[in-house]
């Protein structure tokens, strides 16, 4: 269900044992039948975990297909999500973006391209229908802010883990170099 910390959170799911997958293996959790996004079941077969934004598309009907599933949905501070997606649909591509990668954008945002008010309004829908949906069921959900330093000490407890005796990932983080700057 995740938009943010993703990287950093898959790192943290396999280093507790889990199977999780990312991007390249979340896209293809779903396809799109008549604009509606529809699960691959078949890609579901090899991990316990996907944390990438395909599957905030489609965690209603996981929830449905494996009862008693745990979801995490990581936010982040508005104005730092905004400029990191920015600076991400910015970064030059090889190629074109997949027919998927682009009907999920206009599914989730309305637009392939960055548009802050568009962003900002399917961010803030996305948590308020995550919190509606999950609101008889809060043990199965936790909210995690991975970039706001939050870590073991919040995600181990919910999956009943022990904490490791290691830091807690911290991938994807742009060099300050990279980053945009702001007017």
């Amino acid at each position: 269900m995740s938009k943010t910390g993703t990287h950093s959170l898959t790192e943290a799911l396999n280093v507790l044992g889990f199977k999780a997958a990312h991007w390249e293996h979340t896209k293809t959790i779903i396809t799109y039948v008549d604009a509606r996004p529809v699960i691959n079941p078949n890609s579901l077969e090899n991990h316990d975990a996907f944390t990438d934004t395909p599957v905030s598309r489609v965690y209603r009907e996981l929830d449905v297909m494996y009862p008693g599933s745990k979801f995490i949905l990581t936010v982040r501070e508005m104005n730092g999500w905004l400029r990191s997606i920015e600076r991400h649909l910015s970064l030059p591509k090889a190629g074109k973006d997949s027919a998927i990668t682009e009907q999920l954008r206009i599914d989730l945002y309305g637009s392939v391209e960055f548009d802050e008010q568009l962003f900002r309004k399917s961010y803030d829908t996305h948590v308020k229908k995550v919190l509606s949906y999950f609101r008889d069921n809060k043990q199965d959900l936790l909210i995690i802010n991975i970039c706001g330093g939050e870590g073991w000490e919040t995600l181990c407890p919910f999956l009943r883990m022990h904490v490791p005796d290691r830091q807690f990932p911290k991938a994807n983080v742009a060099p300050k170099a990279n980053r945009l700057k702001r007017d």
